[in-house]
């Protein structure tokens, strides 16, 4: 059985995925959930709970690190040697204080803000798509010396990291899945104990899943049981190497899985549709799906285009001021909503003075 279930944001994905847990569980098989890195044990504990214990008992969520964390414990100890996300850091900042003649500027460039987690980022997406430092360094772009010059550098610092790791002993996050699908590869013996072991595997938000993640998918669901929960519209993790190809190619890979649409929109109201339909529209490589409610259609959606941030931020706190002396409102009834941290610095200063 191959699934693929398409949803958008309230419209019931979370409750579909439980229902297909409580079926395979009742049906007395023995399902794993991957999920992103990101599933908080409160998302964990939302779903045992909803579950039940008897259910619960037939279903392991793991994120992609402990299901990989899990493999190594099982074949041989190995476990334990992961870094986490500062002591990468730590590593890659000492790897490059320490690159010889001719890669200086990376050392000098250490200290930059952002610059050590862009270059673990770099590092990170060749590791998804299983390119090692040997392949980096063969390969040569002709009519372009700057890019291919660049590419040495890039290969240079990943062996030198890569040396470090091991001398460490150690791996990171995108090591631990790399060298995991190798295994699995490997040791047909200990691919068929996961798939006897997992007679169902599912995966949510499957759109934000990286190569490695999907390599490792496959081979886990060998057996052809195997259900993928995702939005072709919402994918944000491109740079942490997230492919939304995985989601979009997931019928010309199976060809008999059966693909479910969750078009009806049980949160939002119906201006708020029409806008979101709108704008993903637009999308390039995407499924398809129209999102509907019996909501109701709400008050207009108003467009403000600022002039700059500070523009935006004065904007903000004028409309909450001036909503809450028009409609008697509390403070605490707003929420703004912001695509990354960097924006709220000027919103706050704006809430503050007003």
């Amino acid at each position: 059985m191959l699934q693929l279930i398409l949803g958008r944001a309230g419209s019931g994905k979370t409750t579909e995925l439980y229902r297909r847990i409580g079926q395979v569980a009742e049906a007395g098989g023995q399902a794993i959930l991957l999920v992103p890195e990101q599933f908080s044990f409160e998302n964990e504990r939302e779903l045992y709970l909803r579950l039940g214990p008897e259910l619960s008992s037939r279903v392991e969520v793991l994120g992609f690190g402990r299901l990989c964390d899990n493999v190594f414990r099982y074949y041989g100890g190995l476990a334990g040697r992961a870094l986490d996300d500062t002591a990468r850091r730590i590593l890659m900042g000492v790897t490059l204080q320490e690159m010889g003649s001719g890669l200086e500027v990376y050392a000098a460039q250490a200290d930059k803000p952002g610059f050590i987690e862009d270059m673990i980022g770099e590092i990170g997406e060749l590791k998804a798509a299983g390119v090692t430092p040997d392949r980096l360094f063969g390969l040569a772009l002709p009519g372009n010396p700057s890019l291919t010059e660049k590419i040495g550098d890039i290969a240079s610092i990943y062996a030198a990291y890569q040396a470090r790791l091991a001398a460490a002993g150690a791996m990171d996050f995108d090591d631990l899945i790399f060298l995991t699908v190798r295994l699995l590869r490997q040791e047909p013996e200990l691919r068929e104990y996961y798939a006897r072991r997992f007679a169902f595997v599912m995966v949510d938000e499957y759109q934000d899943t990286n190569h490695a993640q999907f390599v490792l998918t496959e081979l886990l669901s060998s057996g052809g049981v195997l259900m993928v929960v995702g939005d072709d519209d919402q994918s944000i993790y491109k740079f942490r190497g997230a492919t939304i190809e995985n989601i979009l190619s997931f019928e010309r890979r199976h060809r008999d899985a059966a693909v479910v649409r969750l078009e009806q929109n049980y949160r939002s109201t119906g201006t708020i549709l029409d806008c979101a339909n709108g704008t993903i529209a637009n999308n390039l490589g995407r499924k398809g799906k129209r999102l509907w409610t019996q909501n109701e259609r709400g008050e207009p959606a108003r467009l403000y285009v600022a002039q700059d941030s500070y523009d935006e931020a004065r904007f903000i706190a004028e409309t909450v001021l001036d909503t809450c002396a028009r409609e008697a409102r509390d403070y605490g009834d707003f929420a703004v909503l912001y695509r990354s941290n960097a924006q709220s610095a000027a919103i706050e200063e704006a809430l503050l003075k007003s």
